[in-house]
């Protein structure tokens, strides 16, 4: 705080110039200097001379009270600062796939910014998120809002980033892609790869299918594993149902997306996270990166 400040808290606090300076080991001129001084900035008298000292005047209370709430400000910003180089901050982080991106090119920056910060990643899906973040395992869930049936009457909110959609990918050489058209019903003939096993997502199919009095899909397998994923798709003419932001990843390498006249499921992917005045510096800090990350990335047509 400036100097004239911390002058001037000491005579309130000692109700004395006198005392004041004895306080500070400075001369009392010294102080007398710099309340004539803050006087003169405000075109104010801050203080009142009685027999045993001063009093503050109704400027000088305002003041002082300003005066309170800036140290304790400083004194909060020193705390968080010493905090981010403390060897026990840590930041636990939830994440879909669709965030692989995003993550993979901002992660290194945050740790040049906060060196001694301690990241943990952890992929899965929504489903299995939402509740560590509820019990405090995770401080940031990076995910879609479907999480919302996942946190009724829990104290969390969501951040929605950006659009996302789902759809189903082929390999090139599939017979779907190949033909001019074909009907919902030919996509039960075919085996289905689940990638991250989100019932919400898996389920989304299979809605659009039913409506249309069509058997639902068969899963010959549900993995976390891209390429495993991939690799089924390409080789068993398996079809595979994820986000278009996974297809924009993948599509250079042969793989693509088959046409629907109905969508099956728009929604927004963002941040899952406690309240703001339950949140940590730190990350809000992250989020704040996060949220100029995917506006590059928008910008420049990565995601």
């Amino acid at each position: 705080m400036e100097k004239l400040f911390t002058h001037f808290m000491q005579v309130v606090l000692h109700g004395s110039i006198s005392q004041a300076a004895i306080f500070l080991n400075i001369t009392q001129p010294a102080i007398s200097r710099s309340i004539k001084t803050l006087e003169e900035r405000y075109k104010v008298q801050l203080f009142e001379r009685k027999a045993r000292g001063v009093e503050l005047t109704p400027a000088g209370q305002i003041m002082m009270e300003r005066c309170i709430l800036i140290e304790n400000e400083m004194k909060g910003m020193e705390s968080e600062i010493n905090s981010l180089f403390s060897e026990k901050e840590s930041l636990r982080i939830g994440s879909g796939p669709a965030w692989e991106t995003p993550i993979k090119e901002m992660i290194s920056n945050f740790l040049f910014m906060y060196p001694n910060v301690h990241i943990e990643i952890m992929p899965n899906t929504i489903e299995n998120l939402i509740p560590k973040l509820i019990s405090g395992e995770l401080d940031i869930v990076l995910g879609g809002e479907n999480g919302k049936s996942f946190v009724e009457n829990n104290d969390v909110s969501f951040i929605p980033l950006m659009d996302t959609r789902l759809c189903i990918i082929a390999h090139e050489n599939h017979k779907l892609v190949q033909s001019s058209e074909y009907s919902l019903k030919q996509l039960s003939d075919y085996p289905w790869v689940g990638f991250q096993s989100s019932n919400s997502m898996l389920d989304s199919i299979n809605k659009l299918l039913s409506r249309e009095r069509t058997p639902p899909i068969n899963f010959i397998l549900k993995t976390g594993f891209i390429e495993v994923a991939l690799a089924l798709v390409k080789k068993n003419d398996a079809l595979l149902c994820a986000t278009n932001s996974l297809l924009h990843k993948i599509k250079n390498r042969g793989f693509v997306e088959l046409p629907l006249n109905e969508p099956i499921w728009h929604y927004h992917i963002g941040v899952w996270t406690k309240p703001n005045a339950q949140r940590r510096h730190l990350i809000n800090e992250f989020i704040k990166q996060i949220k100029q990350q995917v506006a590059n990335n928008k910008h420049h047509k990565h995601f």
